[in-house]
């Protein structure tokens, strides 16, 4: 002790100093002595860590007590996490299972400190709530440690921290070692009901959370000038935070208990819901039609131009019910141009193989039903758009790798010399993709992205669209004048169409 006090700021050989290796043999009175010496150096790191930080891990509450009333010792800890210390010392302090209930004061004390940053607690209940999922996954290999003994700390810790009530003000920036996902997003995929039903009570703001997920894409993000970075972030939010991934066909597991509370909550903005209906088009749910129509059912829906994607998707995927009753709905107005689409391509898709799984089922009577409604709007419409002027939409949505595709082969049969029509065609998708310096094309051969793609660079009205327009017509220009065009035999009849028959 006396050597100690002679000089209290001497450290051992590996750099820790007195403090540190009193708490490590915990002798918290020691430790408590040696921070009442005014010349010591309390703020001296060890391992990079506060004495708070460890203090913490240690378990020793005293210390912890008269270190939360340091101001500055509080300001160079929350540039940590207070709250991760409780994770390494969950798994590497030999203590933590003896003195669970001291840890648990410990705890309390932190969310009580209102110095110590909240976001902070927020952050580390990500990672309590994973690793819990992780180690329950683990506790049943046999050749494991089994860590059930650990769940009960963090099952107490992610509900004192969702029944913060600063928990629906607080924000948190997006961590890379979270994968950029929110609280939401691990509550829903890995959370036990009751913190689901906790974090929906809480006033947390949904969207954001949503919106947050979508940073988890930010590094596939080009700024093409199709849209801003905040309405990309928009599309596959919901998804997201379902835990669905876009590189396969998703929703397969939904937990409806907690799937139910978010698509009907009147509060999530009717975007997020409208892309969910899209990812649900090419999942494999069972009833997923049903689905669709019990969601579009039960929201009101804006009197907004949102629905072209929507009703592009249930095309695509021949889901005939939805589709009428989708069209039925009052305020969901639909583009001439997409509905154009829909009866040139979309009812005529079968599929493209990327594996059996990503098959298209359709039947004649789906496709049958969704071409006669989609008629029965067009020649109702009074802005109908001429084949001719269809023609660099179709050359925007080509992919010169699937060359012989229905589509494609729909396209060079309008045209007198089919070779030609075809080098034009080739030449096309590489001198537009060169010249725009842009993605036109989705990243796999798949429907969904066949249609992520068509809504971004045909269907929204954008200046960088209308310039892409501009070059596709350059080469169908070149293709009437050169390849000899065959114009349609009959032009498609005007009637007014009573739109009550929708609903039938």
């Amino acid at each position: 002790m006396k050597d100690i006090l002679e000089d209290v700021n001497r450290l051992d050989e590996s750099g820790y100093d007195f403090c540190y290796l009193a708490m490590k043999k915990n002798d918290e009175r020691l430790a408590l002595s040696i921070l009442s010496d005014k010349n010591f150096d309390r703020y001296h790191l060890n391992e990079n860590k506060t004495l708070l930080s460890w203090a913490i891990y240690f378990g020793c509450e005293n210390v912890v007590d008269l270190l939360l009333e340091d101001e500055k010792m509080v300001q160079l800890t929350n540039e940590g996490n207070p709250y991760y210390v409780f994770k390494y010392a969950l798994t590497k302090n030999d203590g933590f299972l003896l003195y669970m209930n001291l840890y648990n004061r410990i705890f309390d004390k932190l969310l009580r400190t209102e110095e110590i940053d909240f976001s902070k607690a927020v952050d580390a209940c990500m990672y309590f709530i994973s690793d819990r999922w992780y180690r329950k996954r683990l506790s049943f290999i046999p050749e494991n440690p089994n860590y059930i003994p650990f769940l009960s700390f963090y099952d107490e810790a992610i509900m004192k921290i969702l029944e913060q009530e600063r928990l629906g003000k607080c924000e948190v920036l997006p961590s890379q070692y979270f994968e950029y996902k929110s609280l939401l997003y691990y509550v829903v995929k890995y959370g036990r009901d009751e913190e689901f039903e906790k974090i929906m009570k809480s006033g947390i703001d949904i969207n954001k959370q949503f919106a947050q997920d979508e940073i988890s894409n930010k590094l596939y993000y080009e700024d093409d000038g199709t849209k801003s970075r905040d309405e990309w972030l928009v599309e596959n939010a919901l998804t997201v935070t379902l835990g669905c991934d876009d590189d396969t066909p998703v929703a397969n597991k939904i937990d409806y208990n907690k799937f139910y509370p978010l698509i009907f909550n009147q509060k999530l903005d009717s975007k997020y819901v409208l892309e969910a209906i899209n990812r649900i088009c090419y999942s494999k749910l069972p009833l997923k039609e049903e689905l669709i129509i019990k969601i579009l059912a039960n929201r009101d829906w804006p009197q907004e131009d949102i629905y072209n994607k929507t009703l592009l998707s249930l095309a695509f995927y021949g889901l005939n019910k939805a589709y009428r009753f989708f069209l039925s709905i009052p305020n969901v107005n639909i583009s001439t141009l997409t509905l154009e689409l829909i009866n040139e391509y979309a009812r005529k898709f079968h599929q493209e193989e990327y594996g059996l799984e990503y098959k298209i089922e359709k039947n004649d009577e789906q496709e049958k039903d969704i071409e006669e409604l989609t008629m029965q709007l067009l020649t109702a419409r009074q802005d109908c758009i001429s084949e001719e002027e269809m023609l660099p939409y179709y050359l925007l949505i080509f992919d010169s790798r699937y060359f012989e595709d229905e589509f494609t082969e729909n396209i060079i049969e309008k045209f007198q010399n089919q070779e030609l029509a075809k080098e034009i065609v080739s030449d096309s998708f590489w001198k537009i993709r060169d010249e725009m310096q842009v993605k036109i094309r989705p990243r796999l051969n798949l429907p969904s992205y066949r249609i992520d793609h068509i809504d971004k660079f045909i269907l929204q009205d954008n200046e960088k669209n209308k310039e892409l327009y501009a070059w596709a017509k350059e080469y169908t220009d070149r293709l009437i004048q050169e390849a000899g065009y065959l114009k349609e035999q009959e032009e498609r009849v005007k009637i007014k169409v009573n739109t009550k028959s929708l609903n039938n």
